[in-house]
């Protein structure tokens, strides 16, 4: 409306000062839920998951529903994920290098920031 006082909403990404524990309310991943679409896209390289606003250096570990251990990655780290930009993806493959199943999973992000250890639990849906 004119005459109307616009107020911004949106947060400063990747900014982490005084070593503070800002990042957890930034680390977000999606799509959320992550749904697999057509065969066609099942057989592609890109069904992939991200993680934004990630820490550098930190570590992710992902369990199922059951709280069985499904992967685990630091970030960055070239052999198992590309961080660009605080944005690191998983292939939503586990161990074995095997697609995962529909479900629950829980995403865990630990970094250590000024000597001090954060966490920071996200859960993600993935739907076949």
């Amino acid at each position: 409306m004119p005459g109307q006082e616009v107020i911004p909403t949106t947060k400063v990404r990747n900014s982490v000062t005084g070593g503070t524990a800002e990042f957890l309310s930034l680390i977000t991943v999606a799509p959320n839920p992550f749904v697999f679409q057509a065969q066609w896209d099942l057989a592609s390289q890109s069904q992939s998951v991200k993680f934004f606003n990630m820490p550098v250096p930190s570590r992710v570990t992902i369990f199922d529903a059951a709280g069985l251990l499904v992967r685990q990655f630091n970030v960055p780290d070239a052999s198992q994920t590309q961080t660009v930009g605080g944005v690191t993806s998983w292939d939503l493959k586990n161990v074995s290098n095997v697609p995962v199943s529909g479900g629950l999973y829980i995403c865990v992000v630990e970094a250590e920031i000024g000597g001090v250890n954060f966490a920071k639990t996200l859960k993600l849906y993935v739907r076949r």
